[in-house]
Order: structure tokens, then C-alpha cells, then sequence
């Protein structure tokens, strides 16, 4: 497929995986490098506030995730001197209809879970384990992206890529060698 078409996303967690679906519901072809053989669990609870599963149940996530998600019916603000509340938040089923999706927890791991999922049900994306991205270059006709899976060099024409590789950001440390994470305290 022409380069027009095809972007390409470094990063198979959370925001890879959302935005290579998102970019397949408008049309894209899109290839997913992700330098781990496999997605491990990692991390901890998510609280995904409406405005976030409106997007997953958008991109059809819905039916995977209802079932590991919890949604609570109210988040309660205590004193820690008195021991009484001092604000509650409703959520459940009148957060739902108020905001048009759900308020939901759910283990990191569940997500990227049904995200894979998801994104393997997809013909239009191409997630690509234990390839990493190695260098980019832009020319007239958009980008050649080179990726390694061992000691395989392969490229790739590509209108856009995005780094979504996390804090130690490959593509970042390719595109802007200068800039580094600092700690934020």
C-alpha cells in the first residue's frame, strides 16, 4: 500500500494500541512496532474517567472490557481528623447518563489485554512483536522507517510515524537526541 496511507506507530501499550485503532477507524493502514516478544503485564489499577471510555467503546472495545471493568457507584471524600465525608461523588449508572459513557477501574494489564485484542481483529493494522523501530528518514514521497527484529533490517514507507515507546522514547532519542526525561520529583 502507498505511503499515503500507511503511518506508522512505535509502541504497543496503551496509547500505541489506541491510536493505531483510532487511525484504522479513519482509514489508515497502520504497522505497530513493538520491541517486546510479547505484552507482559505491567502496572497497576486504571481509573478511566467517562471522557476516556467513551473513546475505547467507540473503537467497538465495549464487549472486552465490560467484563473485567468495575464501576463504582460513587467516589466518597472522607476526613481523616472527624472520619466523616465530606463530599460525595456519584458515578455508577447516573455518571454514565450524565456523561454518556462509563466511569470504570480496571487492571492496566485488562486494557492492554482487549487493546491487543482488538487491534489483531483489525485488518487494516499490522502489530509487528520483537520489531523496533531503528531510524527514520523524510523525503518527497513522506518517510522510510527502518525497523530491526534481530539482526533483519527491513523499511517501511510511511506518511507519519509516532513515538507512543514510552519515557525511554527511541524515537524521541532519534528525532531529538538533546532531549531527555527528567525526573519531576
Amino acid at each position: 500500500m502507498a505511503a499515503a496511507r500507511t503511518i506508522i506507530v512505535a509502541g504497543a501499550g496503551i496509547g500505541g494500541l489506541t491510536a493505531a485503532l483510532s487511525l484504522a477507524a479513519k482509514g489508515f493502514r497502520v504497522i505497530v512496532l513493538e520491541k517486546a516478544e510479547r505484552l507482559e503485564e505491567a502496572g497497576a489499577g486504571l481509573q478511566l474517567s467517562p471522557n476516556a471510555s467513551r473513546i475505547l467503546v467507540d473503537l467497538g472495545l465495549r464487549p472486552r472490557l465490560v467484563p473485567r471493568a468495575v464501576t463504582p457507584e460513587a467516589i466518597n471524600i472522607m476526613s481523616a481528623r472527624a472520619g466523616g465525608e465530606i463530599a460525595r461523588l456519584p458515578l455508577g449508572e447516573a455518571a454514565s447518563l450524565r456523561a454518556g459513557a462509563p466511569y470504570w477501574v480496571m487492571h492496566r494489564a485488562d486494557l492492554q489485554r482487549a487493546l491487543q485484542a482488538q487491534v489483531n481483529d483489525h485488518p487494516d493494522i499490522d502489530l509487528r512483536l520483537g520489531c523496533q523501530f531503528e531510524d527514520v528518514t523524510s523525503h518527497a514521497k513522506g518517510l522510510t522507517v527502518i525497523q530491526r527484529r534481530g539482526n533483519a533490517r527491513q523499511s517501511e514507507l510511511a506518511m507519519a510515524l509516532i513515538g507512543a515507546d514510552g519515557i525511554w522514547s527511541a524515537v524521541r532519542n532519534h528525532l531529538f537526541p538533546d532531549v531527555q526525561p527528567q525526573f519531576s520529583g
